[in-house]
């Protein structure tokens, strides 16, 4: 159905929905996710499905609808669409009231359907606001006594304290599988292990105590009786106030989590909700499953304790201990000590001097283009496109910025800016240097340069039955490069946008910079736009002070060439 406009069962909010058309971006060479090469101009679909709201006849432009999305992106701490703490609090308690007031009337009653149907909507309430997954998945949640029986639903399993076993959705796999690697990566996992912090569990023992099951599905009723039974309750919780939808229960734990980290990505992920600005993030990020977790636990205890504080009681939180192998969304994420390894493998053969033998000069000088080039890559985020380097008067001389436009862009209108720590900028002024001087010591051997600056952002070395020649630095023969370097786990070209965007942030680099650094934003959410308070110097200190100190970590330096006279 697209994405939602607002709440669609909020008579007072914009109903419908919206679809975003994008263009095809399949290509082997750029590795790009889909959705992440947007064109300039932006088509979007409404389907508000005939429906007839008078009031909002005039709110209906495409101006307003434009105007509407944009500032939905904004993610302000607090909007319409989430529960207040009194409203928490009342859904919380008072779900619970509601719960074992049915429980209670079951003894005076022969039809025990109808307080089934109640007890089972109240229980998806309480489920669905506290986990923020969608109903139809809530639907097939099923018991269990431990993480060994496995189904493709949600699972409750049983123990103390409790905890729900839920599936974190992955991105498809794009670019030629070919390049991938199998080996160095992080170990994937599926499904995350979540403490049940609000009590949801003691709903599910009672119900199923209530009515013994016949298998391990908690939920029996039909899902359109289910969800109109849902409606109902909400609306005597409520007190009749229409801003008490299941829509919002849907969503409320997203937002919390987008308040609380500002990353929109990891919050899709615990939640499932599905977001526009969400879809290009996950695609590289693969958050180690406790880490997840714990931004899970983190937000919602703080929640709670302040829910229980409105109704005068105390929440005690929960210990949980069990820990998780693996990471959730993303696959084939770089280990810190595959690129220590990798870094290695290049600079055992850098250090290796030539002897003046012509094939030795050919194999430092590629792995030397290989060196800087996965600096460039590593430090500036920068995708797998043909001819990645930049001068270094190409960014501005205090700051360290310049302007990337890496997406293959023409009119350059999805550029980013980049820093080039003082590192980078030595490594790149030395490669240039050793380019010219390494042609000139090849004078005889490689063609004459034609004056166009073909070759000045650097080349590969190739020797062929006609001669040497010169290659333009390609993704195709980075990667063959990389098999070459003995010693060296081959990788995606730009494996390391994924590596730095799930790296940086479990270290606890700010989501906002670390977006802006990867070039992930919607219209609405640019850097530098209307809405933004983004500060260039700001933002080039904050993201020198995550990659410097993991460059050194990794064991990059900036080499000198021999064939440079200092």
């Amino acid at each position: 159905m697209g994405f939602a406009l607002a709440d669609p069962d909020d008579p007072d909010q914009l109903p419908g929905y919206y679809s975003i058309l994008w263009e095809p971006t399949g290509s082997v060479d750029g590795e790009l996710a889909p959705e992440e090469l947007s064109s300039e101009t932006e088509i979007w679909l409404l389907d508000d499905d005939g429906c007839e709201r008078p009031y909002v006849a005039d709110l209906l432009s495409q101006q307003a609808i434009e105007a509407h999305i944009v500032r939905s992106r904004q993610y302000v701490p607090f909007s319409y669409n989430q529960f207040t703490l009194s409203e928490l609090r009342d859904l919380l308690f008072g779900a619970s009231d509601l719960f074992y007031a049915c429980r209670q009337e079951l003894g005076h009653t022969q039809d025990t359907s109808g307080l089934r149907r109640r007890m089972e909507a109240i229980l998806m309430i309480h489920v669905c606001l506290w986990l923020g997954q969608p109903a139809a998945q809530i639907l097939e949640m099923t018991v269990a006594d431990s993480t060994a029986e496995d189904s493709d639903g949600l699972i409750l399993i049983s123990g103390a304290p409790a905890q729900f076993s839920m599936i974190v959705r992955r991105p498809e796999l794009v670019g030629d599988d070919r390049w991938q690697a199998t080996a160095g990566i992080r170990r994937a996992a599926l499904r995350i292990l979540l403490p049940d912090l609000a009590g949801s569990s003691a709903m599910v023992d009672a119900l199923r105590e209530a009515f013994p099951p016949s298998s391990s599905l908690v939920f029996t009723c039909q899902a359109n009786e289910l969800e109109g039974e849902v409606k109902a309750v909400l609306h005597q919780l409520g007190g009749g106030d229409r801003r008490f939808t299941l829509n919002k229960l849907q969503s409320y734990l997203f937002h919390q989590l987008v308040s609380d980290t500002h990353d929109v990505a990891a919050a899709s992920m615990l939640s499932g909700v599905t977001m526009p600005s969400a879809q290009t993030p996950r695609y590289y990020l693969q958050l180690d499953a406790d880490y997840l977790r714990q931004i899970y636990v983190d937000s919602l205890e703080r929640v709670l304790q302040q829910v229980y504080a409105c109704a005068g009681l105390a929440y005690e939180p929960i210990e949980f201990k069990q820990t998780q192998q693996g990471g959730l969304g993303a696959t084939h994420c770089l280990l810190p000590e595959t690129i220590e390894g990798n870094v290695s493998a290049m600079a055992e053969v850098l250090r290796k001097k030539p002897m003046g033998r012509l094939s030795e000069m050919l194999v430092w000088h590629n792995c030397y283009t290989l060196w800087t080039v996965q600096m460039f890559m590593l430090v500036t985020g920068c995708r797998a496109i043909r001819n990645p380097l930049l001068f270094i008067d190409e960014f501005d001389a205090d700051l360290g910025m310049g302007a990337l436009s890496d997406k293959d862009s023409g009119d350059r209108h999805m550029s980013r800016l980049i820093c080039m720590p003082p590192m980078l900028r030595r490594q790149i002024a030395h490669y240039f240097l050793h380019c010219a001087a390494i042609s000139q010591e090849l004078t005889g051997y490689l063609p004459q340069d034609d004056g166009g600056g073909r070759w000045s952002r650097g080349f590969f070395l190739r020797i062929t039955p006609t001669g040497w020649r010169r290659d333009e630095i390609t993704p195709s023969r980075i990667y063959r490069q990389m098999k070459l370097v003995p010693g060296y786990t081959t990788h995606r070209i730009n494996g390391y946008r994924k590596f730095l965007r799930t790296e940086l942030t479990e270290r606890g680099c700010p989501a906002e910079p670390l977006a802006a650094f990867m070039g992930h934003w919607l219209r609405g959410e640019e850097p530098l736009d209307a809405y933004s308070s983004f500060c260039p110097a700001t933002y080039a200190r904050t993201i020198d002070e995550w990659i410097t100190p993991l460059l050194k970590e990794l064991g990059w330096s900036a080499l000198a060439s021999s064939w440079v006279t200092e």
